[in-house]
């Protein structure tokens, strides 16, 4: 099982990705946040294998959640 973090702040398609990667396709365990600040939450609980993340969000952006990991884990 792939473990994939979803990063969007749109509620609907964050519903929708999930949904599509979980039950259709399969294989996937999609874990979710809404800004940058709650992804790095979830990527430091969960360790995912790959992250898809929107640039523009409020709180923290995903240039500066990437940044953030980065420095942590290259």
């Amino acid at each position: 099982m792939i473990k994939l973090l979803l990063v969007e702040d749109d509620v609907n398609l964050s519903y929708i990705v999930k949904t599509v990667l979980e039950d259709l396709i399969g294989g996937y365990e999609v874990f979710t946040a809404a800004n940058g600040k709650e992804g790095l939450k979830q990527w430091e609980e969960h360790r995912p294998d790959v992250i898809v993340s929107d640039i523009e969000m409020p709180v923290m952006n995903g240039f500066d959640m990437v940044r953030r990991i980065r420095e942590t884990d290259k």
